[in-house]
Order: structure tokens, then C-alpha cells, then sequence
């Protein structure tokens, strides 16, 4: 009697959602009989290669899913990278905007959570928790083997299999190739040429700084403490910060003098002609401004292993809605790979792991004759789901970008941003402590 051939999943990319994937198909579809062979593959020599270790927020959408897709070994560990909230007399998990004079002009009002594991409890869209990259994605590698140093530059498919081709000429084979290798996928570039990164016209200069705890309470004391700082210039600039309340160095956490935080610092403006192409990702030369230098030569830099150098870079996307509906075939995509978005709302990371618990839920039933039409149903909500957010982000990141050249354009900015403030208010209260409720379906 022939045995049943195990089909093999190629996973391109080693961030949080491609890990999730990799623990989603282990967890939901392997545990009591082996339905995949899972092989994951990056191009980063090592884990400590790149830098991993900006913030980000995670919400309700990005929680829950993250939840269904890990493991219990993991899930029992999330708050050890995820970490809980300080009283929120300290720690706000928050998003404030202030305008050029300090005047705050919105402010999210979601629930503030105990720990990460409330999330499972609420839908409060405005509910967030602000964590760190690094540690997340530290903790994802655990229980995967990765294999590192494999650059994928393009895939040959037939009608039985797909070929992963790599960069030092070796070549692995499969049953489904899934591209998630970020905004500048070879595999996406292949699969959907004409699918285009979109530039927004804004450059971000970004540093992670690590103030000490006096410099870092003296701001508290004027900005409060939300946890996400926007800070809107008339001239289209913005400064945007993003922090936890815990110490870097918690040995030294009772003395004041020496205790370190890690800040993530950036500054964002109108971009030059020249950043407007694929190509340019960023430099390390002077800046525009001086102004942002001269604030960061006034930050304690001691602890400069724990800080990254000031990175310049276009803000950029990517929406699957610009396009029709692409064929579906034995490769697919996840996170960036097919909707890269900026940073402004913080969504990227959240909409990655969402796609990697709806791809897990579309293998669930494969089998040769029936995973054209699963991998399909995916690719449709991925196409429509990956768009809205992505103008989610862009229509927000424009909006705040936007020059104002007189008096009453900044009025009626700062008039719209706190009525929409308010309405937002109303809606949390609407949605309380977050009791759940099927608003929508998320492949729709």
C-alpha cells in the first residue's frame, strides 16, 4: 500500500510573520498527525545580524491571532517580551498628537489592558501595548529550525511542486511557496510584477536613543504619559516617539542617576526629489535639519550597545487593491511581502500575524485536488483585508504630513483632529471593556 505523500510549506522569511506561520502549522495542524513538512529559510547570515529592536504596538487583531497561532510553551512565556503595564498612572498605552505648540489634539482611548493576555477578552479597536521587536521575534525563533543565510532570489513552479531558488545556487522543493520577505520580496516581484511599491513623499529619520531616567520623566512631565508621541509641525514635519517606563539596565533600576531607557526617536518630513525611487532605503549622511542633531548630542549616550545609529529612509507601501485579483498558484505571500504599509499606525507587524493564522486556516483542508480553491478563498480577503489597512495607514500618515501655510488651515486641522478625537471616545465607550462581538468577518 503506497503511503500518503507529506506536502512541504517553503517559508521565505524569518520575521514574526513567517515565525507565526511556521508555529501555526505545527500547533493547529501538525499536533496529532503530521499533515506538512515546514522548511523556513532567511537571508540574515545570524538572528543578531540586522537590527530588530525597534517598538511596536500591538492590538487587538495582532494579540488574538498570535494567540490561536503559538504554542502554550510560547503563549505562558508572551509576557516576558510583551511586558505587562505599569500602572497607568505611569504608563499610558496610548496615542497622543500634539500640535507644534504642545497643545494635545487627539488622543486613542482604548482600554488599558493588565497584560497581553487580555487581549483575548476585548474588542476595543483603540486598545494597544506598546513592546519591543527584538524580544518578540526572540522568543518566536524558539522551537523553529531556521535556516540562515539563504537568500531567495525567484522560484520555478510546475504543475506538481514549486522550486525555491536561492542566491548560493542551491535550490529546495515544495508544495506551496510562501513569500514573507518583506517589502522588497523577490518573490512578489516574480509572482505579481505588476504589483508596485507606492511612495508617499515623506522621509523618516529614525534613531533608538536611551535617555536617562531624569531627562526621561522631565518629558513625561511636559507631554504626559502616552506612550506613542506624534508631534505635528506646520510645515509637514512630525517628531514621533515611542517608549516603555521599563529600565533597560533593571539592576539599576532604584538609582535614578544611572538607569537607562530605550526611546525610539524619529523625525519625518517632505522628501527630497532624490528619495522618491525604489532603490534609495536610506542613508547615514547629514540630515535637513539641525535641529534633530542637536538634540540628540544632548541625550546620555552611555549606553550606546543598547542604542541604533540614526537611519534615514522613504516612507513607502504597497496596496494588492491597485491590481486585480492575481492567479493563484502554488506560491503566496504574507505581511509586507503583498501589503507593506508605513509605520504610522502601527499595524505591519499586527496584519502579518493575522495573514498567518488565515493561511493556517486555509490549509487545514488540503489535499491535492482541493488547495487551488483554499489557497484562493486566502488570497481574496488577503488582497481586500491587506488594501484597507494599508490606506488606513497611508490616508493617516498623509494627514498628518500635510503643510498648512496659514492660520486657518492650522484651526481647522487642529478642529477636525478633536472632533475626531471625541468621536473616538464615543466609540470606545461603545465597545466598553471590550466584550467581544462579530462585527465583521476577517476574510471579507
Amino acid at each position: 500500500m503506497n503511503q500518503q505523500k507529506i506536502p512541504t510549506i517553503l517559508i521565505i522569511g524569518a520575521g514574526p510573520g513567517g515565525l507565526t506561520l511556521a508555529h501555526s502549522i505545527q500547533k493547529n495542524l501538525n499536533s496529532l498527525e503530521k499533515k506538512f513538512n515546514v522548511k523556513i529559510f532567511e537571508q540574515e547570515s545570524s538572528p543578531q545580524e540586522k537590527w530588530q529592536g525597534y517598538h511596536i504596538t500591538l492590538n487587538n487583531i495582532g494579540v488574538k491571532s498570535l494567540l490561536k497561532c503559538i504554542p502554550e510553551s510560547i503563549a505562558t512565556r508572551l509576557h516576558e517580551v510583551v511586558l505587562d503595564p505599569i500602572s497607568d498612572k505611569l504608563e499610558d498605552h496610548s496615542l497622543s498628537i500634539y500640535d507644534h505648540s504642545g497643545n494635545v489634539l487627539f488622543k486613542t482611548p482604548g482600554y488599558q489592558v493588565k497584560n497581553i493576555y487580555e487581549f483575548s477578552k476585548l474588542y476595543n479597536i483603540f486598545t494597544l501595548i506598546v513592546t519591543f521587536r527584538d524580544r518578540l521575534r526572540d522568543l518566536l525563533l524558539e522551537g523553529v529550525d531556521v535556516q540562515w543565510g539563504k537568500k531567495c532570489i525567484g522560484y520555478h513552479e510546475d504543475e506538481e511542486g514549486v522550486w525555491a531558488i536561492f542566491e548560493d545556487g542551491t535550490r529546495e522543493r515544495g508544495d506551496l511557496l510562501v513569500g514573507a520577505d518583506g517589502i522588497h520580496s523577490p518573490i512578489r516581484k516574480q509572482k505579481i510584477p505588476g504589483l508596485k511599491i507606492n511612495h508617499l513623499g515623506i522621509t523618516q529619520c529614525c534613531v533608538d536613543i536611551t535617555p536617562n531616567k531624569e531627562l526621561l520623566h522631565r518629558m513625561l512631565t511636559i507631554t504626559g504619559n502616552s506612550l506613542c508621541q506624534v508631534t505635528m509641525g506646520p510645515k509637514g514635519d512630525c517628531t514621533f516617539l515611542m517608549f516603555r517606563l521599563y529600565p533597560i539596565d533593571s539592576s539599576n533600576e532604584n538609582d535614578g542617576s544611572s538607569s537607562h531607557y530605550r526611546v525610539l526617536f524619529a523625525y519625518s518630513y517632505p522628501s527630497e526629489n532624490n528619495e522618491k525611487n525604489d532603490n534609495w532605503t536610506y542613508k547615514d549622511d547629514e540630515l535637513p535639519t539641525s535641529n534633530f542633531l542637536i538634540i540628540l548630542n544632548k541625550i546620555d549616550h552611555d549606553h550606546e550597545k543598547y542604542s541604533y545609529p540614526l537611519r534615514r529612509r522613504p516612507l513607502r507601501d504597497i496596496d494588492p487593491g491597485t491590481i486585480d485579483q492575481w492567479d493563484t498558484t502554488r506560491v503566496t505571500l504574507l505581511g509586507d511581502a503583498i501589503h507593506a504599509m508605513n509605520p504610522w499606525v502601527g499595524i505591519g507587524t499586527n496584519s502579518a500575524i493575522e495573514d498567518a493564522e488565515l493561511l493556517t486556516n486555509a490549509l487545514a483542508n488540503w489535499n491535492e485536488y482541493n488547495w487551488k480553491e483554499n489557497i484562493r478563498n486566502y488570497e481574496l480577503g488577503l488582497r481586500g483585508r491587506g488594501s484597507f489597512y494599508v490606506n488606513l495607514a497611508r490616508a493617516e500618515c498623509l494627514r498628518q504630513h500635510q503643510i498648512y501655510d496659514n492660520f486657518l488651515r492650522l484651526m481647522y486641522r487642529n478642529f477636525m483632529f478633536r472632533f475626531n478625537s471625541t468621536i473616538a471616545y464615543i466609540k470606545s465607550c461603545w465597545y466598553g471593556d471590550g466584550k467581544e462581538r462579530d462585527i465583521f468577518n476577517k476574510n471579507d
